[in-house]
């Protein structure tokens, strides 16, 4: 809308000319060949705003108010339902304007951004928008040809400054719509939103950012199931596959304890494109499996099929967990790598009495697909090799379990775990992962809750090292009196699998147990469990581990 006034100067008559922009309006333009695209209008707070791509590549945002578009980005979900990368708005020598001013040009009703072309990574509007939509306060590191440097790598990219070419480009935030670190994937999607190259969901100054909320993962092999390319270098995905997709070993848990929207938020859904075939609505292949404070009757369900808030999406689970409410859902994929794909993008909806409040959008995070793997260990009588070519080996059975000396100590040396590696970012197709937390927790048939072997764990290998306050109050193993049950650190970074890469410690395992009240059977062989773990988000951590038997005199 365009406002005339009129005013007096030296006495003559003087047009002015001021445009105001409408409190809402529509954002269109047209893909080049990006037909089936989602288009993304992200907040900076992570809200966001979603429109399909026709078979033009034509799309709509309809009635957004001007408040959502100031600070927004553009971000692009392929029609395979993956993050594609962010619109470049404009572009400079070493910077890119990725942000909107939520200013209309002209008396424009609408926000039409033209066409759009997509390149690797990213895509960039053919005719540079003009100046006053465009918030060029706001700069990301890009390239010399102005393409950002995170864009086609998922933002795993080493960014050790956030000022380019002398222009600040914009403080800290913890906002999953910013870009942290202004490689130009805002941190919700980012793989790395703080520009260290430790992924999120393991770094330890990430926790509190992005990766709070962003879904965590849980792959449990028993020892003659074990997978891990340290052990077999002919690893292949199908065997991968089969784990991932497979049943009650592989799990995906969506976790807020504290939800978006205010505080009557009591209920949730999560919006998949159909192209994510295992969590897509009414048609997805996803499990319901729960967590231990579930309602046992949704475990085993269809998870498409659970739709009590009426949505016609898969719903997230209302519970209790430690005296406070929280939103879940724990599935089983049920589908293979190729479909469940870091990089995969969901929409959470957060509803208050059937409406929706608040919204939010996350990318799966690069996850294991191997576990840690044991490769010799000492009971007392010498080391010994674990031949994984024979499934009745020692440790994969209670009936041929390892028996431990006098000692009750055991020593293990084990391989890290893997995740595939990040296309773009990566040359190899598994990676070994580092800054991982490991601990040895014990299990059996009259064990029924996890506590922690802290304090007993010694000759550590080089870059391990022990959280010296790994007990919880009054010494307690307890996890839930603040007991860490995976106190050792790896120091290492993620790197290119070697079979002569290893990790070591010995374990003190009937202190272990009997400091949890637990007199160990000599007759009974009880299950440890080797762990690697991420950091603790908001419901739990990333989660690799081994099942091994043994038996204590």
């Amino acid at each position: 809308m365009k406002l005339r006034s009129a005013f007096i100067v030296c006495g003559m008559l003087v047009a002015s000319t001021s445009f105001a922009t409408p409190s809402r309006f529509n954002v269109t333009g047209r893909i080049v060949g990006g037909s089936g695209y989602s288009v993304n209008l992200l907040t900076p707070n992570g809200d966001v705003r979603s429109a399909l791509a026709n078979g033009r590549g034509a799309f709509t945002l309809r009635n957004v108010p001007a408040s959502a578009v100031r600070g927004a980005s553009l971000q692009l979900v392929g029609a395979d339902g993956s993050y594609f990368g962010p619109v470049v708005l404009k572009k400079a020598r070493s910077k890119a304007f990725l942000h909107l001013s939520g200013k209309l040009p002209d008396d424009a009703r609408a926000l039409n951004l033209g066409t759009i072309n997509l390149k690797t990574g990213h895509a960039l509007a053919r005719t540079a928008p003009v100046t006053p939509i465009v918030n060029t306060r706001k700069v990301t590191r890009a390239s010399t040809d102005g393409v950002p440097i995170g864009a086609g790598r998922s933002g795993l990219i080493s960014t050790s400054s956030v000022t380019v070419g002398g222009v600040q480009t914009g403080r800290a935030t913890t906002d999953p719509g910013e870009d942290l670190d202004r490689d130009g994937i805002p941190s919700t999607f980012d793989v790395d939103d703080d520009g260290d190259t430790i992924l999120d969901a393991f770094d330890e100054s990430s926790v509190e950012t992005t990766a709070a909320d962003v879904p965590f993962t849980a792959l449990f092999l028993s020892l003659a199931d074990t997978l891990n390319y340290n052990i077999d270098p002919s690893l292949s995905r199908t065997a991968i596959d089969a784990v991932v997709g497979g049943a009650n070993q592989f799990s995906l848990t969506f976790f807020f304890s504290n939800p978006p929207g205010g505080p009557n938020v009591n209920g949730g859904h999560v919006v998949c494109p159909n192209s994510l075939t295992y969590c897509a609505r009414d048609t997805g292949t996803a499990i319901y499996a729960g967590v231990s404070e579930s309602d046992p009757t949704l475990r085993g369900l269809v998870w498409s099929t659970i739709n009590t808030n009426g949505s016609g999406y898969p719903n997230l689970e209302s519970t209790t967990i430690g005296g406070r409410p929280v939103l879940l859902a724990s599935i089983q994929p049920r589908i293979g790598t190729s479909n469940f794909r870091p990089g995969d993008v969901y929409t959470v909806a957060f509803t208050s009495g059937g409406t929706v409040a608040a919204t939010r959008t996350m990318s799966l995070p690069p996850y294991f697909v191997t576990v840690p793997a044991l490769k010799t260990f000492n009971a007392g009588f010498g080391d010994v090799n674990i031949d994984y070519a024979d499934t009745n080996s020692v440790g994969m059975s209670p009936g041929n379990a390892i028996e431990l000396s006098g000692s009750n100590t055991l020593r293990m040396t084990y391989y890290r775990p893997q995740r595939l590696g990040i296309s773009g970012a990566e040359t190899s197709e598994y990676v070994d992962m580092g800054h991982l937390h490991y601990g040895l927790l014990a299990s059996g048939d009259n064990i029924t809750s996890e506590f922690t072997c802290a304090g007993l764990y010694s000759g550590l290998s080089s870059t391990l090292t022990e959280d010296p306050a790994g007990l919880g109050t009054g010494g307690s193993p307890s996890p839930q009196d603040g007991a860490i049950l995976w106190p050792l650190t790896d120091s290492a970074g993620d790197a290119t699998p070697s079979p002569t890469s290893t990790m070591s410690f010995t374990v003190d395992l009937r202190q272990c147990m009997t400091r949890a009240g637990i007199t160990p059977d000599p007759t009974a062989a009880y299950r440890i469990v080797l762990t690697a773990a991420g950091e603790d988000l908001a419901g739990g951590a990333n989660r690799a581990a081994q099942t091994i038997y043994v038996r204590l005199p």
